[in-house]
């Protein structure tokens, strides 16, 4: 089971990363059953250089919204954060904010400055499991470039 991450997401995802000092998180959607992300997303929140906590008021905010927009909330399966400079892992806070998160299944993401990747699946129903995925960034690709290569 691979969780994708599409290269322009990746970018997006690198750019909030990158764009602090401190650790930061958001959400994120997910596209059916192939576990790819579909885009990932910025929620008000208190970061510092080793912890950020979605505001709760800022999450309120973000699904009102989105459900203002004619959004399915049941789209929104990622939770993904960084550890900036720190290898990517699971930790006790995380594990909190998977479990305050997950109502039936989501995906939860970690990532650094250094653009690693940790993931894991997070079931709910029908009773509780955390199973590591490996991810797999979706590089684009040309079929001219690609058939030249078939060619020579």
């Amino acid at each position: 089971m691979n969780l994708i991450i599409p290269y322009m997401v990746h970018l997006k995802l690198a750019a909030y990363v990158n764009a602090t000092d401190c650790e930061v998180s958001g959400l994120g959607t997910i596209s059916g059953d192939k576990l790819r992300i579909d885009n990932v997303y910025l929620i008000e929140q208190k970061v510092s250089h080793t912890e950020t906590e979605l505001d709760a008021q800022g999450l309120a905010k973000f699904l009102g919204d989105w459900i203002k927009q004619g959004q399915d909330t049941e789209r929104i399966k990622l939770w993904w954060h960084s550890h900036g400079n720190m290898k990517v892992f699971w930790s006790n806070t995380d594990d909190k904010t998977c479990k305050k998160l997950t109502e039936s299944w989501m995906i939860a993401l970690v990532t650094n400055y250094k653009g690693d990747y940790l993931a894991r699946l997070e079931l709910r129903e029908p009773f509780n499991l955390s199973v590591d995925i490996d991810v797999k960034v979706e590089m684009p690709t040309s079929r001219k470039i690609e058939e030249a290569a078939k060619v020579e």
